[in-house]
């Protein structure tokens, strides 16, 4: 559930910067914003 959540999340998130900036960047960016947020959710819950 937290794992869909976080996919969800980070595509809204990053989801344009994803298409715009190269694999390598996006990929770093996606991964730092899908951290992040699992975090919240686990401080939430």
């Amino acid at each position: 559930m937290l794992v869909k959540i976080g996919i969800v999340a980070t595509v809204t998130v990053g989801g344009m910067d994803a298409v715009v900036e190269p694999s390598g960047t996006s990929l770093w960016r996606v991964t730092g914003e899908t951290m992040t947020i699992h975090a919240a959710q686990l401080t939430i819950q």
